[in-house]
């Protein structure tokens, strides 16, 4: 299904967090000015954009690159709180906040992408999994602790894992996969932002394809 990004959409400006396209996030609504936000999407097009908040400012301002999805599932609590899913769909540059009342907004330009990647691509992304499916079958029977990054996949939940594993298995996309796995084995914010961020495919996995050659030193 094919959707239409706006020119301007509400935006959650979030410490640590980033949205991949593909990425279900769960998110805890409880500020007043977001559960407006949340309401007014779920009445339009539940659209809503999530946005690394920048180190470098003490004030909330978004990193350049977002990311904006879909609420898939949003459960409203007793106390006028939400839980919501929200799934990636596409990274957004962002061009200005447009205003912050009565809740962030920002303009952006969408990210378009080449549906067909390189040969490059896809000897990148072939190595990229291959070496992710190694590290996630040498962390998961351990059930690491270690606050190191080649532990951070085996935290998951076992359910939560099989299905990561599973789908990872299936992935046979070089954009799905170089977007699947930094959120669940990058446990870095900023380091995931930067994939985030970069722009380029075959860039974008071999960051990602340097980043796991990393991790598997660590856990060696």
């Amino acid at each position: 299904m094919a959707i239409e990004i706006p020119d301007n959409v509400p935006v959650m400006i979030l410490p640590e967090v980033s949205l991949f396209p593909g990425m279900m996030l769960p998110l805890f609504i409880f500020e007043p000015r977001y559960r407006q936000m949340l309401k007014e999407a779920l009445e339009g097009d539940r659209l809503l954009a999530v946005a690394m908040r920048s180190p470098d400012d003490s004030g909330e301002v978004p990193e350049p690159v977002a990311g904006v999805g879909m609420i898939r599932a949003s459960v409203e609590n007793d106390d006028g709180t939400s839980h919501l899913i929200l799934n990636g769909w596409s990274r957004v540059l962002v061009k200005r906040v447009s205003g912050y009342d009565p809740y962030p907004r920002i303009d952006v330009e969408p990210v378009v992408e080449n549906d067909e990647p390189s040969m490059k691509a896809i000897a990148l992304a072939t190595k990229v999994k291959e070496l992710a499916g190694d590290l996630i079958r040498r962390q998961a029977p351990k059930g690491g602790t270690g606050d190191d990054e080649a532990a951070y996949v085996s935290k998951m939940g076992s359910e939560s894992f099989n299905q990561f594993a599973d789908q990872l298995e299936a992935a046979d996309s070089p954009h799905l996969i170089s977007d699947m796995l930094p959120p669940a084995l990058v446990a870095d914010p900023r380091r995931k932002q930067e994939l985030l961020a970069t722009l380029d495919l075959e860039e974008r996995l071999e960051k990602l394809l340097g980043l796991l050659m990393e991790f598997g030193n660590q856990s060696n």
